[in-house]
């Protein structure tokens, strides 16, 4: 069977809905059988429930020996604001679909495209509200929110998760000085890597604990960056490459980075820079050569097996990492514990 693109949902009545390239809507209690279809070079669009075998399918129904090649699936989300307010169906009433950001298991082929086009507005619908987010696959969008500050791509707070799925999130209008991609308040950001903004992740303030986990902090000038928050609460990064510059308030409880690893920006920014104003600690964490790090604005600086350029940064050898005047990892008075 050879395909030709299905019509994409463009407006309040057309909302594309149970659209599948072997069959759309499968409904019904009875034992259904999709078998021995082979499909080619097929494009489909909509706005929900969307699949490469079946767009929505009932719990009986059984998919196997099925071969689809060349295709893309396409689930559209970005219709009017009017129109966005829906109940997905559950995950396992789908066969083969994209429906809550996944993509059914029963897809036969391995040269399948699926395309998420999820708008950040919707993103921050649930975000903001405390919902939890998985990222369906690499997203670009517009910095249409506000952080209180700037521009940014979408607001994390009430304790929600957003998890970016091993995803890139690029976010376009976000380069004035305040503008970020994700505006932290209180959650969970992880899996994601983060391109585009000025500020990668800002925390404009806290309602909470912030955790960032395996996140990389690429081509923006802050990675990391905070300028008001609460003496309550903490941030935890971990697992993560903030690669630009790296700098917060004093408005934490603590920061801790654990596992990570700093380098040089990429893109239009090349810093390669920290400077935390909070107290911090610092855990099993690698900094590239040419690295640097001002330890001059707290006393409360923790470094526990940290290598700089491949050599552990010790209380020995700590106040001769210098470039210039720029103090590295010790400014020679102890004011930074080693351990």
């Amino acid at each position: 069977m050879l395909c030709t693109p299905a019509k994409t949902a463009n407006g309040k009545y057309d909302d594309g809905n149970n659209a599948g390239v072997i069959v759309g809507y499968i409904s019904g209690e009875s034992k259904s059988l999709v078998s021995g279809n082979t499909v080619d070079n097929c494009t489909v669009t909509a706005y929900r429930t969307v699949g490469a075998v079946a767009g929505r399918a009932n719990s009986g129904t059984t998919v196997e020996g099925n071969t689809i090649t060349n295709t893309d699936v396409v689930a559209n989300r970005q219709l009017d604001a009017a129109y966005v307010e829906y109940k997905e169906v559950e995950a396992d009433k789908v066969v083969g679909s994209v429906i809550n950001s996944t993509v059914g298991e029963n897809v036969a082929g391995d040269d399948v495209t699926v395309t998420i086009l999820k708008s950040l507005v919707d993103i921050n619908k649930e975000t903001s509200e405390g919902g939890d987010v998985t990222l369906p696959g690499d997203t670009e969008g517009n910095a249409e929110q506000s952080s209180g500050y700037g521009a940014a791509g979408f607001v994390v707070d009430n304790g929600a998760v957003f998890d970016g799925n091993g995803k890139v999130l690029t976010v376009n209008d976000a380069n004035s000085t305040w503008d970020c991609g994700i505006a932290a308040k209180w959650g969970t950001i992880k899996n994601v890597t983060i391109n585009g903004s000025f500020r990668g992740i800002f925390m404009p303030g806290a309602n909470g604990d912030v955790i960032i986990d395996n996140v990389v902090l690429d081509d923006v000038c802050y990675t990391f960056n905070s300028d008001a928050g609460n003496k309550d609460y903490e941030v935890k990064i971990s697992n993560s490459t903030l690669n630009g510059w790296t700098s917060y308030s004093d408005v934490h409880k603590v920061v801790t980075f654990t596992n990570c690893k700093f380098g040089k920006g990429t893109g239009g920014y090349k810093y390669a820079f920290c400077r935390p104003y909070a107290p911090s600690v610092f855990e099993n964490c690698e900094f590239a050569a040419g690295y640097e790090f001002d330890t001059t604005r707290q006393t409360s600086i923790v470094f526990k097996n940290c290598i700089y350029n491949g050599e552990k940064i010790t209380a020995e050898n700590a106040a001769s990492l210098k470039s210039g005047e720029t103090v590295f990892f010790s400014d020679g008075v102890g004011s930074v514990t080693f351990e």
